[in-house]
């Protein structure tokens, strides 16, 4: 549960997605659905309902920028972007309410204010984009193959890093003329010369059949 709602290390696009972008939505709706429901139904807003609405975004606020500062971990992006990003998504939907909020203590139609509204539209235009960005960015883009300074690759082994390449063993030294003569051919090894290969029959003396009895 902690790991879920902290925000350190790097989560994959299907787990943000699964973890964090759907369940956040699906609050979302449940929370707007009814609301709407009520409001078209009665015509009032229920102040309860309202109180207990807020906590409710708080904590899928939470969700969301938990999930939004891993990605961008992932992506090898600093964190401190969703400060950034909050900003940009609800300054226009901050000024859009202040605008019908305005409009309605004044007892004025939708329609007045026309440079107001125009500013209105740019910011909800801007809203947009930035929604479209962060989609884009959190769920579609890859991140970055293998660890960065955010933590491992959570995709494996699979995208991580190549290893380094190591560098192959010196070759044996040689022997020398006078270690053959002294303790034959090295174990393991096909020396050249007289230990290539089984020594063959002979009916010669032992001591001049074998080569390894030479004498010094």
């Amino acid at each position: 549960m902690l790991g879920w709602l902290g925000t350190r290390g790097r989560i994959r696009r299907r787990v943000w997605w699964l973890a964090y972008a759907l369940p956040v939505l699906a609050g979302l709706l449940a929370l707007v659905v009814p609301n709407l429901m009520i409001e078209y139904r009665t015509g009032q807003e229920r102040s309860l309902y309202r109180g207990a609405e807020w906590y409710l975004l708080f904590g899928l606020g939470w969700i969301a920028t938990a999930g939004a500062i891993r990605r961008l971990h992932d992506r090898g992006r600093s964190g401190w972007l969703v400060l950034l990003a909050w900003v940009v998504l609800l300054l226009p939907w901050t000024g859009w309410m202040l605008f019908w909020e305005a409009a309605r203590l004044h007892g004025q139609q939708a329609g007045a204010g026309m440079p107001i509204m125009v500013v209105i539209v740019v910011l909800l235009l801007v809203f947009a984009l930035a929604c479209l960005w962060m989609v884009v960015e959190l769920g579609f883009l890859r991140g970055t193959p293998g660890p960065n300074a955010y933590g491992p690759d959570p995709r494996g082994g699979r995208d991580a890093a190549p290893p380094a390449p190591v560098s192959p063993a010196p070759p044996p030294m040689p022997w020398t003329a006078a270690q053959q003569r002294a303790w034959g051919p090295p174990d393991g090894a096909a020396a050249p010369g007289p230990w290539h290969g089984a020594p063959k029959p002979t009916t010669e003396p032992s001591h001049l059949s074998s080569p390894w009895n030479t004498p010094r």
